[in-house]
This record gives C-alpha cells, sequence and structure tokens, in this order.
C-alpha cells in the first residue's frame, strides 16, 4: 500500500488580502538561507519586538533556510535619525543610525519611515524624500544588503472623542505614493501598507488593529504579518488529507504522511509531519472561529469508513464525535500540540528581540555612550555579553520552527455528535 502523499502548492487569497494589491516584492525578492533580515524605521517598526508575530510568521513559513532578525526601530524615527540624536546632534543622530545598520550585518533592510514627516503635507515632501535618498544611497554603499520599502500606514478612524483622521490619511496617501515612485525609480521591492490596510482591514470587521488610530495593537501587528507573508510572495496554503479506504488512495497537501494504520474496530491512526507550524494564535480578544481558522483551513476527509461514530483525537487530545459520513464529506482539524509550538516559537522571538533591544538601546545609554560615559563609560564593554545570550535563544528558535510528528485519530465510540 502506499502510504505516501503527492504535496501540492496551492495559493490561498484570503478574504483580508486584496487579489490585485500594488506590491512589486513578491515579484522581485525572495529570502535566502542565511539571511540577516535588519528592520529599520519608526514606531511600527520598533513596536513589533514587543509582539514578535511579524518575524515569527516569516519564520515559520520557511523552516527550510536559516533567517535572523535584528530590529533597530526607534519610536517617531525620521529618516535623518532626529530621534536618535537624543542629546547630540541630528548629524550624529544619522550616523549612528547608520553605523548601527551596519554593525547589524543586514543581507536584507526594510524600511519604513515618514509617518511624522507626513503632517507636513506636500510642503515637506520634497525634504523628506532627499533625507530618505541620502540614506538609502549611504547604506547602499556601507552595506551588501537587499533593500526593501514599506509604505505608511493609514491611521484608522476609532471614532470620537478621538479625530477623524481622514485629513491626515489624505498626507498619508500623497507620502506612499511618492515612496512608491521613489522605490521604484531606485529598483527597490516595494509594499504598499497604505493600500493593503486601508482596503483590507479599515473597511473590515472589528475588532480594532490600532489602539489610537496610530500605534498598531496585538491584533494589527498579527494582520500586517500575515499581509507582509503574502506581499512576498510566500502565503499561507490550507491543509489537507483525503483517504479513501476502498481504493486505497490517499492524497494531501500541507503535510506528510510518516505512518498509517487502520482496522474497522480501532479506527484510523496517522503518524502526520505538517511542512510547516500554524499561524500563531491570534491575540485573544479576536474570535478564533472567524477570524482565524476560517481563514485557513485545515480538513480531513476519510471514506470508506463503516457506518458508526468516531472520536477525533489530535495528538493526546479529544476534538468532538463525528458520523462517518460527516467524515467523508470533510471535518476541520484543530492545529494540535503544533500550536503551542509556534507560540513557544513567538514567546522566543519576544525574548530574543528584549535582549538585541538590550544590547543596541540600554536604558543607561547616556551613561555607557552619550555625553556622561565620563561617569559609567567602563561599563559598555559589558553590552556585548548579551550577544551569546541571543545566540542561543536564535538556536532555541532553529529548532522550534520545525514541525513535530503529532497522532492524528478516528477512534469508534457508541456516542452520537456533538
Amino acid at each position: 500500500m502506499d502510504n505516501s502523499f503527492r504535496l501540492r502548492t496551492r495559493l490561498l487569497l484570503v478574504c483580508l488580502l486584496i487579489p490585485c494589491f500594488a506590491v512589486a516584492a513578491k515579484d522581485t525578492f525572495s529570502f535566502r538561507d542565511g539571511d540577516r533580515v535588519v528592520l529599520l524605521g519608526n514606531t511600527l517598526i520598533e513596536r513589533e519586538g514587543n509582539y514578535g508575530y511579524i518575524e515569527s510568521v516569516l519564520t515559520r513559513r520557511m523552516p527550510e533556510k536559516s533567517l535572523t532578525f535584528r530590529n533597530l526601530g526607534y519610536s517617531a524615527e525620521s529618516v535623518r535619525g532626529e530621534s536618535r540624536a537624543m542629546f547630540d546632534t541630528q548629524k550624529e543622530g544619522f550616523q549612528r543610525m547608520v553605523d548601527q545598520v551596519i554593525e547589524a550585518s543586514p543581507t536584507i533592510l526594510i524600511l519604513c519611515f515618514g509617518q511624522n514627516a507626513a503632517y507636513a503635507g506636500e510642503d515637506g515632501l520634497e525634504d523628506f524624500l532627499q533625507g530618505y535618498n541620502q540614506l538609502v544611497e549611504i547604506l547602499d554603499d556601507s552595506t551588501d544588503a537587499r533593500i526593501v520599502v514599506l509604505s505608511l500606514p493609514p491611521l484608522e478612524n476609532l471614532g470620537p472623542p478621538l479625530p477623524d483622521p481622514a485629513e491626515q490619511n489624505d498626507r498619508v496617501r500623497i507620502y506612499s505614493k511618492a515612496i512608491q515612485q521613489f522605490s521604484e525609480e531606485k529598483g527597490y521591492p516595494f509594499i504598499d501598507l497604505y493600500y493593503l490596510l486601508k482596503e483590507s482591514i479599515q473597511d473590515s470587521p472589528k475588532p480594532h488593529w490600532t489602539d489610537n488610530t496610530i500605534h498598531f495593537n496585538p491584533y494589527g501587528y498579527w494582520r500586517l504579518a500575515l499581509m507582509l507573508g503574502e506581499a512576498f510572495g510566500i502565503p499561507e496554503k490550507d491543509w489537507k488529507i483525503a483517504i479513501d479506504l476502498n481504493e486505497f488512495r490517499f492524497d494531501g497537501f500541507g503535510t506528510r504522511m510518516d505512518s498509517f494504520h487502520y482496522s474497522e474496530s480501532k479506527g484510523l491512526e496517522l503518524l502526520l509531519t505538517d511542512t510547516r507550524l500554524p499561524l500563531p494564535t491570534p491575540p485573544t480578544e479576536v474570535d478564533a472561529e472567524n477570524q482565524y481558522m476560517g481563514q485557513f483551513k485545515r480538513t480531513l476527509f476519510v471514506s470508506g469508513m463503516p457506518d458508526s461514530h468516531y472520536e477525533l483525537r489530535v495528538g493526546e487530545s479529544p476534538f468532538g464525535n463525528y458520523s462517518a459520513q460527516e467524515i467523508a464529506e470533510g471535518i476541520s482539524i484543530p492545529p494540535g500540540p503544533q500550536e503551542s509550538q509556534v507560540e513557544r516559537l513567538r514567546r522566543k522571538v519576544q525574548e530574543k528581540s528584549r535582549l538585541f533591544f538590550y544590547r543596541w538601546r540600554p536604558q543607561n545609554w547616556t551613561y555607557l555612550y552619550g555625553f556622561r560615559k565620563h561617569e559609567q563609560g567602563q561599563n559598555a564593554k559589558e553590552t556585548p555579553l548579551f550577544d551569546p545570550l541571543i545566540e542561543d535563544i536564535e538556536e532555541e528558535i532553529s529548532q522550534l520552527k520545525i514541525p513535530i510528528p503529532y497522532r492524528l485519530e478516528l477512534v469508534p465510540t457508541k456516542g452520537g455528535t456533538q
């Protein structure tokens, strides 16, 4: 009996994305084994480190590739490094930003700037683009990184008492279009967050995706992570197994069957290894059935089983009773033990990001590297001690991203459906 599966790739265009969005990245860009991905930009980038959704989603989508990430986001940062200047001059802040990127050794550099600049409207656009051009030219010359540019995300309308962001969104749209033209002239892959979010989230059912119209909440980062994966050309895929016991025919994709056992008395037992981990669980305030499981389906079809009822077990956990007819028509399969595995992966990503934050941006920075370094600057030698801790966690991440085998069973029962 041939127990192997014929694995097939099927692209899934989910309802949270628009099929024809203005994104060039997926046509001209690909991740490579060994890539170091550095994220540079403003608050949108910085706060991703708090949640880890973007890095986790991309890491689990490519378990065969060795990828590492470094987050150099800085709240309210501009293309001229003004936030990083702190007590120094803007020129020193800009050089500090360049030096931090060089030290991170990127092979991929993802940039997101302009949210604050957009408040100046068209009057400030030329100056913003000149600063952006200066930054990318220096980074192009100073690193071997492939540069990817993100546009600005729109502001979310949360209603009173918060102001209507429509007027500012008009400015954001103008800046996003200008950034797109700038990227195309440079030959950089471009991802239009304004278009994706405006069309896909702002008019969709709640929950909200920002805390205050501007700053993303956990749900916003979860949705953004899914969008970026699609934009980079690595979409989510359905998971499916179809078994015909009468014809001894097996088909499926998204998983590999390592072993197969079936008898009328004991039912069906499969040992499976999925090709990738499931999506990270969305934030708890999200309706998981409608917002998560309904988006990317995991379905089991088994025909030819005796007319009885069967308990579905995934790993060690039961997930309800089904009739033979229901199973033949297809039943939804939960991620099972791999759901906890991907959450452990995301927690490790958060831990790594926190340690890296302490490494390049310690809270006592002024005393270690700034104008008061004459007092405690001798302790700056301790910050590189974070490096082996970060590397240890990255080794754990590299193990956690590999799907582990698990059992799936349909066991005969005497009960009815639930």
